[in-house]
């Protein structure tokens, strides 16, 4: 709300400074330059706060070393094994198994006991 407030006295501004001319002088052109930061400001902010409360679940491999899965269950091919103390990316859940994704890009599915959800 905040962001719009600032976007439209921008261009209130700009506006009515302009139709005079002559109008801009270097008070104006601070107060412009100051309410652009400020809005920048503004704007990084809400998307920084945004992906940290939007993004999903991350978790960390307790147990020693831990092969994951190509799908949830014990009859499942090993894809890779992951160690105790990786940072991953929970993407899905099921019954007893958790969908990881890595930060490579590489993911499967790993017992729910061997992490613990930060």
């Amino acid at each position: 709300m905040l962001c719009l407030v600032l976007v439209w006295i921008l261009a209130g501004i700009v506006a009515w400074r302009s139709a005079r001319p002559g109008a801009w002088s270097a008070g104006w052109g601070w107060t412009v330059a100051t309410l652009l930061l400020l809005l920048a400001v503004l704007v990084v902010s809400w998307s920084a706060t945004f992906a940290r409360l939007d993004g999903s679940a991350r978790a960390v491999v307790l147990d020693p070393s831990v092969d994951v899965l190509a799908g949830p269950g014990e009859n499942n091919a090993s894809l890779f094994t992951v160690h105790e103390g990786l940072t991953v990316e929970v993407l899905s859940e099921r019954e007893s198994w958790v969908q990881v994704s890595l930060p490579n890009g590489y993911n499967g599915w790993v017992p729910r006991g061997a992490l613990g959800v930060v």
